[in-house]
């Protein structure tokens, strides 16, 4: 019984050091992935404008910023609504901008399945909300939208849309602006 034990300790002992020779052999260097560099916006790296702070207005390790002012601007149904902090996120493949998350206004959300192009878009990915009290939502069915400037550090784009909720009602999103911070 005791030799048993000694061998099962040995080759134990032998299978533990060999475990841990292979887990501490050298590895290959890292190297960039290539296919998740295209999921990241452009200049990722933190070159161009300075960024820190909030929204690139401040401080930060690049020094800051002096980007242009954000706005979203629109009509519905000829009733002009503007705001002046629309939000940008960006995140597994995904993006959006909103036309304001901090005012009670109604909300206008854009879609992206990918990064954002210097291009016209047909029919976009855009969600509009109601505010209170009926908190109705809308998608567009209709429209165009143009980014005229996609950059690391903005985004700059116009659309025009109709959006139809799910009982049928419509509105008519026109005149509409954006410059926002990414």
């Amino acid at each position: 019984m005791l030799n048993s034990l000694r061998t099962f300790l040995f080759f134990s002992f032998v299978f533990s050091m060999a475990v841990l020779f292979v887990a501490c052999a050298e590895e290959e260097p890292l190297t960039p992935n290539e296919e998740a560099g295209r999921s990241q916006t452009p200049n990722f790296d933190g070159s161009g404008f300075g960024t820190g702070g909030n929204n690139g207005n401040g401080g930060g390790n690049n020094g800051g910023a002096n980007l242009p002012t954000e706005y979203f601007n629109y009509d519905v149904d000829g009733v002009t609504i503007n705001s002046s902090d629309p939000y940008y996120q960006s995140g597994f493949g995904l993006t959006q901008i909103i036309n304001s998350v901090q005012s009670p206004n109604d909300i206008v959300q854009i879609g992206f399945f990918s990064e954002p192009q210097d291009t016209t878009y047909a029919n976009p990915s855009l969600t509009y909300i109601e505010s209170s009290p009926s908190g109705k939502s809308y998608e567009a069915f209709n429209g165009e939208m143009v980014l005229d400037s996609v950059s690391a550090e903005l985004i700059i784009g116009s659309f025009y849309c109709d959006v139809a909720s799910t009982s049928g009602d419509t509105l008519s999103l026109t005149n509409a602006s954006f410059l926002v911070h990414r």
